[in-house]
């Protein structure tokens, strides 16, 4: 297997408070997602994962699975880092 690194940024929960931030961040580590790092910049979360898979849809679908086994959270977009090129 290979890590992974992507982020994702999620919806269905705002972060005004530090409380607000605790409690997302335990749930996320109870769904399964503590292998990420979770923050948020105007109100918006975002997860950056180094995620174990044997390949990195594997690891994205299974980042996406954990988040929204959250009640009301929803993967939103995937940012692929160094995994996506544009060859012309």
């Amino acid at each position: 297997m290979k890590d992974y690194n992507f982020q994702i940024m999620v919806t269905g929960i705002q972060i005004n408070t530090n409380d607000d931030m605790e409690l997302i961040t335990d749930l996320l580590a109870s769904a399964g997602c503590d292998d990420s790092v979770i923050g948020s910049y105007n109100k918006t979360l975002y997860l950056d994962f180094d995620r174990e898979a044997d390949c990195y849809e594997q690891a994205i679908m299974s980042a996406i699975k954990d988040i929204e086994s959250v009640p009301n959270l929803k993967a939103v977009s995937v940012d692929a880092g160094d995994y996506v090129d544009l060859k012309r």
